[in-house]
């Protein structure tokens, strides 16, 4: 039945910014964290936003431990583009002191059992964990961020 619809689930996790998300059968887990760092020097007021994708080799025969297949290289690439071009995480906000600190955002996509509709469930598990996510509070006296 290809026309079916499958049931959507979020389930926001007690720590900020962890997601479990599942379509059907499908189920991708989600987590963002954040970390002080320095700016590239071309984009001192930018901070950084990293994506990263895996893909549990329980959760498909497409995928293996440790080597990504064609498929798993086209989804990190489609839930990256995505996410960039839709601009959900403004760079320019990450600025903490420009030229010298910014916050790296990190966003964990793991796919831990994929029944289809993988693309949707990966994406709105990325979505869900940047909007769930929440920033450590800094503070800053002169050079000193804490």
């Amino acid at each position: 039945k290809p026309m079916k619809m499958r049931r959507v689930k979020i389930k926001f996790l007690r720590k900020s910014g962890a997601v479990e998300v599942s379509i059907g059968k499908t189920r991708v887990l989600a987590a963002t964290t954040a970390d002080i760092v320095k700016p590239w020097p071309d984009r001192p007021s930018e901070g950084f936003l990293r994506i990263h994708t895996d893909f549990s080799p329980m959760a498909s025969p497409f995928f293996e431990n440790n080597r990504p297949s064609s498929r798993s290289i086209q989804l990190s690439r489609m839930v990256e583009k995505g996410i960039r071009e839709s601009n959900a995480v403004d760079t320019e906000s990450l600025c903490i002191l420009s030229g010298s600190k910014v916050w790296e955002i990190r966003l964990d996509v793991r796919v831990i059992d994929d029944d289809g509709n993988i693309g949707d469930c990966a994406s709105l598990a990325a979505v869900a964990s940047l909007m769930h996510f929440r920033r450590p509070d800094v503070t800053v006296v002169g050079e000193r961020v804490t």
